[in-house]
């Protein structure tokens, strides 16, 4: 049977006749050397360091129970003893000493397999230092070592690859390195890795919604949905309903999205976790209800989403946002008054070079040329038109445009406001946006 850590500095300070306390010194107390050599603490890189020196023993052998001398001759054995303890450490947080380990063990005789498993390790080092590249480049070359046959090793790495190219919003490539995973499960008949199917489904589900690839996300949901179903396993239901939520809204397929955000607030009403969720599925909620008509239901998602955002003491973009949403409901619902009310107060809280201000003072020269006063409404867009043109802004110049071409209409300058549709026209040709847009109607 094999020694562990703290067995072998037991031994080895027995052998030496040294008492516990013999080895103490001064970042290291009697009572924690006893708690090592029991196994009941895991001593840093440092520490063994100071112990093997204290016992003139090879640090080789306190970590692995080899000696430099017969490393080269037991490769396999020291390994194993590699991996194991570089998983605790790596489990542990104790990523400095397990980067440590890493460089010893690259400097002695490593064979082929090992090495995959070694970059491997690094790449999880990376990950968890938020090094995403870094990791995507040892994981690669752990591609290289690990043999076909493991194929459970080969599925882990593209989902760690696809993760991380996540992380760093390379969305296509994660998809294509998800794929490879997806494929490689189900032609796997051995394999039945329920949790990392569904961890797949929802990286695809997310990284299709952030392309605007709401088609095919919804079908990623609806096998993720199935499975969990058939499996009894969950894994991110709360957000993959507000995925659904989104998805729906973008093809505007308003009722399902309605069934899917309202069902996704259900469960993340129960969680503290998922506070920034629960704001954006009420916002989302809103903009359904709003598509449909139901105004009063749109304002009060509204409100419970600014109280939730309350609660949270959160940043002012959800607030900024939900504001904005709202006074649009309050202009289709025509009280023009309240959509003027709120615009205001929004535009003291935000500074003037913030996207916010400008869809603020859109919304309010909106108001104006509905309530007729024309001369306000072209004073108010013709800053929102020189701001946008200053910051190359294509979301809020082409909507500032048929503002402006309305008010013109309304002044019977209609060669104007036709000049002006045309320019609206092109920008929005130009910009090719399959997303919802909020503003929609004004075209």
């Amino acid at each position: 049977m094999k020694m562990n850590m703290g067995e072998r500095i037991k031994n080895a300070r027995k052998e030496k006749g040294l008492r516990q306390s013999d080895l103490s010194g001064p970042n290291l107390s009697h009572a924690m050397i006893s708690l090592i050599e029991r196994g009941l603490a895991n001593p840093s890189i440092n520490t063994v360091k100071y112990i093997s020196s204290k016992l003139d023993v090879d640090i080789n052998y306190i970590l692995f129970g080899e000696t430099k001398g017969n490393i080269e001759e037991k490769v396999e054995t020291i390994n194993d003893n590699h991996i194991s303890t570089l998983k605790s450490l790596i489990k542990l947080g104790r990523f400095k000493d397990a980067q440590e380990l890493i460089h010893q063990v690259n400097t002695s005789n490593v064979n082929y397999i090992y090495k995959g498993v070694m970059h491997n390790m690094q790449s999880d080092i990376f990950l968890a230092q938020g090094e995403f590249t870094s990791s995507i480049n040892e994981l690669e070359k752990a591609l290289i070592y690990v043999p076909l046959t493991e194929i459970d090793e080969i599925i882990t790495i593209y989902s760690k690859i696809a993760t991380n190219y996540l992380l760093i919003n390379e969305f296509h490539k994660s998809i294509e390195n998800a794929f490879y995973s997806i494929l490689l499960l189900k032609n796997n008949t051995a394999t039945t890795n329920t949790l990392l199917q569904l961890k797949l489904y929802y990286n695809l589900a997310y990284c299709y919604s952030r392309i605007n690839e709401f088609t095919k996300g919804l079908e990623i949901i609806d096998e993720m949905l199935k499975l969990m179903k058939e499996t009894n396993v969950i894994y991110k239901q709360e957000t993959i309903y507000m995925l659904k939520g989104i998805a729906h809204l973008n093809l505007f397929q308003y009722e399902e999205g309605i069934k899917a955000t309202s069902y996704a607030i259900n469960l993340l009403e129960v969680s503290s976790e998922y506070k920034d969720e629960l704001v954006g599925c009420y916002t989302n909620l809103g903009i359904l209800y709003r598509e449909i008509n139901e105004y009063e239901l749109s304002k009060e998602s509204f409100k419970k989403g600014l109280s939730v955002n309350l609660e949270n003491k959160d940043s002012n973009w959800y607030e900024f946002n939900i504001e904005y949403e709202n006074s649009i409901t309050h202009i289709l619902n025509k009280e023009f008054r309240k959509a003027e009310t709120i615009c205001e107060e929004q535009l003291k809280k935000n500074d003037i070079k913030s996207s916010f201000f400008l869809k603020f003072t859109l919304l309010i020269a909106l108001v104006h040329l509905q309530t007729e006063k024309l001369n306000t409404a072209r004073n108010y867009i013709e800053d929102v038109i020189v701001e946008a043109r200053d910051r190359e802004d294509k979301y809020i110049l082409p909507k500032a445009y048929l503002v402006k071409a309305r008010v013109l209409f309304a002044e019977g300058a209609y060669q104007d406001g036709i000049n002006l549709l045309y320019k609206s026209i092109k920008f929005y040709k130009s910009t090719d946006n399959k997303t919802y847009d909020s503003l929609y109607f004004l075209a």
